[in-house]
């Protein structure tokens, strides 16, 4: 999997999905594909191989605060305290730069890794949220 991120966009062409529901007032995004290496040691105290089989899937998603709003009422909806309790599925729909096809990622069981203090935030700032997810399903 390639690296995805919103400077190939047009943004009249974009749109943003949270568990179905259209989410808007996202400045960016970025997500991708990382080997999670790990160090085999055996009996002594330097390793002895790097095991690299492991895909970890990260990204980060910048919100106004108004979009931070709408995901904590979907949160709460499910029944959660926060947006970090809701695992989400994000369909990420857009146009290339240049480009006639729209092309879409869905990120499946995406779990935000925190929800952001709004008060430090205030007016027309881009608030950046860490995620991880499981899968990337692009069509």
């Amino acid at each position: 999997m390639s690296a995805q991120n919103s400077n190939e966009v047009e943004w009249n062409d974009a749109s943003i999905a949270a568990n179905g529901a259209q989410i808007t007032k996202v400045t960016d995004w970025a997500f991708r594909k990382v080997k999670d290496l790990r160090f085999l040691h055996s009996a002594s105290s330097d390793p002895t191989e790097i095991e690299g089989n492991l895909n970890t899937y990260v990204g980060t998603f910048g919100f106004r605060r108004n979009a931070i709003v709408d995901l904590r009422r979907a949160a709460q909806a499910a029944g959660a305290q926060d947006i970090t309790e809701v695992v989400w599925v994000i369909s990420v729909d857009y146009r290339a730069r240049g480009s006639r096809l729209l092309q879409t990622h869905t990120l499946l069981g995406l779990r935000f890794e925190e929800d952001p203090d709004m008060h430090s935030n205030q007016g027309n700032q881009t608030i950046s949220i860490p995620a991880k997810f499981l899968k990337k399903i692009s069509t």
